[in-house]
Order: structure tokens, then C-alpha cells, then sequence
């Protein structure tokens, strides 16, 4: 992910149905449809047209973790609120989340969800030194 973003790309869509495994256990992401091609000048910072940004790639990095780890569904959703196209996304709180306490890389996926990770090198710190 943090080679991607440095593309200046942002992924958009990242969910469990979207990540592979090849046969030597790497893993692969697919499907780029909803992804957006930021220009030269962004700052790594701020949101696409729809919403999207670093921050919300890692937290759906955050939510497929969950859902690997644990076996339950999530869903990090920043759209939960809207009514009509066009309304503002909403940051989702941490009670409409999962609780992670007593699962293994919980605080990590925590911090994936409370803007605790200003990029995808930081999570990828945080991960090497887990395993």
C-alpha cells in the first residue's frame, strides 16, 4: 500500500474480495476501478473527489485485518451517513466499529481506524515489529 500511495494513488475500494495470495503466500490487490490518480502537486494529504484518502485506505487496511484475524464482517464506511449523493463522507466512530480488544494486532487495527497512522510506512513499521 505505502508503494502505491507513493504512486500517488489513492485505492479507494481496499476490501477482503479485493486481496490474493500467490503461491508463495505474497499478497496481491485487484480491482483499481474505484481507484483515483492524484496529481503531481498533492501532498499527500486531503481527500479525492469522493472522499477517499490515505487515511481511509488504512482503515480499510484496518477493517480487512479484522476480518482475517477474527472471521467477523466489517464494514469502515464513510458514507453511513449520507441520504442523498453528494453529502458530506463522515470519519465513522469508533462504536459503530468492532471492538478489537483480546484479538491479536488489535491495537494496531485501532489505530488504523482513529487516524493513528498518517501513512501506510508508519502501519508497515508498526507490523514489522510484530512479527
Amino acid at each position: 500500500m505505502a508503494y502505491i500511495h507513493s504512486c500517488r494513488v489513492i485505492i479507494g475500494d481496499f476490501r477482503l474480495d479485493n486481496v490474493v495470495y500467490d503461491d508463495q503466500m505474497r499478497i496481491k490487490l485487484l480491482d483499481f476501478s474505484e481507484c483515483t490518480l492524484m496529481p503531481l502537486e498533492w501532498d499527500f494529504v486531503g481527500s479525492d473527489d469522493a472522499g477517499f484518502s490515505i487515511l481511509t485506505d488504512i482503515a480499510h487496511f484496518g477493517a480487512v485485518m479484522f476480518q482475517i484475524i477474527s472471521g467477523k464482517d466489517c464494514a469502515f464506511d464513510i458514507y453511513q451517513e449520507w441520504t442523498q449523493v453528494g453529502d458530506p463522507t463522515v470519519w465513522p466512530s469508533r462504536e459503530t466499529l468492532p471492538r478489537t480488544g483480546g484479538i491479536w494486532l488489535g491495537d494496531i487495527i485501532d489505530k488504523c481506524w482513529s487516524k493513528g497512522f498518517m501513512s501506510a510506512s508508519e502501519l508497515a513499521q508498526a507490523l514489522g515489529k510484530e512479527t
